[in-house]
């Protein structure tokens, strides 16, 4: 059981505004000066900054007080269609269809079709054990090629600096799709 809230994109304003808080969790959506939707989720050992709308990016992470997010030149995300047009963030998930940095005979974007797409929708979850995620859905479809739906999800556990992040994906046709998926984390270096 759990319940839901819908983060339509007029929810994200140009300023901060609580969404939901309880004796766990606090969250927080704003609008980047970029345009780019972000949900702020805290706890006490926790702040994840999610990007719901754009790839369901993991834009900022921080732990107990450290950032994990890697050192990089943005300060914020930007509304692009590939990675490498706003590549400040802490995790994303690689293309569907192909993935990685493209060798000269391949036609795929770098790390592939799927850090930057817009996403359909998305909501908020409040799982009964007082976990909360946050949803997007994604609808891939090309007429005499490739369809596959992706729902990311990444759920925080209360009282913990523990996350998960997850992708589920269903490819609607008949046929088979040549689906890849492995998340990217670009986190600080230990040096």
């Amino acid at each position: 059981m759990f319940s839901r809230i819908a983060l339509h994109c007029e929810t994200f304003r140009d300023t901060p505004r609580d969404i939901f808080s309880n004796q766990h969790w606090q969250v927080t959506a704003e609008k980047y000066p970029s345009g780019v939707e972000s949900l702020t989720i805290k706890n006490h050992r926790l702040t994840l900054g999610i990007l719901p709308y754009l790839g369901q990016m993991i834009w900022d992470a921080e732990v107990d007080g450290i950032n994990l997010r890697m050192d990089n030149m943005f300060t914020q995300p930007y509304p692009v269609s590939t990675i490498q047009d706003t590549y400040g963030c802490f995790a994303f998930h690689s293309g569907l269809l192909a993935n990685g940095c493209p060798a000269p005979e391949d036609i795929h974007p770098l790390h592939g079709e799927f850090p930057c797409a817009r996403m359909d929708d998305a909501e908020l979850i409040l799982h009964e054990d007082g976990r909360l995620g946050v949803r997007s859905r994604y609808r891939y479809i090309q007429g005499f090629g490739h369809h596959y739906v992706a729902v990311p999800e990444v759920t925080v556990t209360p009282d913990s600096g523990v996350f998960d992040i997850s992708l589920s994906v269903t490819n609607p046709k008949s046929s088979t799709s040549p689906i890849t998926c492995p998340p990217r984390q670009n986190a600080q270096s230990s040096s």
